[in-house]
């Protein structure tokens, strides 16, 4: 039906943490990616769309299509001199971590993997690398790139264990080289990243 329409790409639209659609999601991307089909993912909150940061992310992906992406700089922790080229893949890390173990879990070697989330505490964060790690999906890429890691809310016995925390942690258990400050994830500014290419 997208190539009878002559449609370039596809958005799909979908309110997060809606399980029956979310159910059929990786099978309706498993096409889109056999047919070569752009797409763009755009989960929405319960409560209303942030048209700012929607708009951006559409521009991003008719752009991407049009091959006129901009090159951007940020701030970004890492490797001084890290090339890495593979497929992009991820992102939220919960969701990562709960297809891990089932058929919908990409099984990409030798990829650029980014990791996000949000409301999240570090020893949870830290948890769900550890289980990234010892099941060997760290070891296996060319990078990791973490974004924003928002709504953490510190607490007193916590005792400095925070997010900087589980990055020189996770550092010291891993080869694959870790960048980390990208601005992708839950907050504005959020770039658009490349999903598969």
């Amino acid at each position: 039906a997208v190539r009878d329409e002559k449609a370039e790409g596809v958005i799909v639209l979908m309110a997060k943490f809606c399980e029956p659609h979310m159910y059929y999601y990786p099978e309706v991307k498993e096409a889109f990616e056999r047919h070569a089909v752009p797409h763009l993912l755009i989960e929405t909150e319960h409560e209303g769309i942030a048209l700012e940061g929607l708009k951006t992310r559409v521009e991003t992906f008719v752009d991407a299509m049009d091959g006129v992406i901009e090159v951007l700089g940020f701030d970004c922790k890492g490797p001084a001199g890290l090339e890495a080229e593979g497929i992009l893949w991820g992102g939220n890390l919960a969701m990562v971590c709960a297809m891990l173990g089932t058929p919908f879990f990409p099984k990409i070697n030798g990829g650029i993997l980014f990791l996000e989330d949000v409301n999240e505490h570090p020893y949870r964060i830290e948890r769900m690398l550890t289980q990234l790690l010892h099941a060997g999906v760290l070891d296996r890429q060319k990078a990791i790139v973490f974004g924003s890691f928002s709504g953490i809310r510190p607490y007193p016995n916590d005792r400095g264990f925070d997010l900087a925390t589980v990055y020189r942690w996770i550092r010291r258990q891993t080869k694959t080289p870790i960048v980390t400050g990208l601005r992708f994830g839950h907050e504005q500014p959020c770039l658009t990243l490349p999903h598969g290419a």
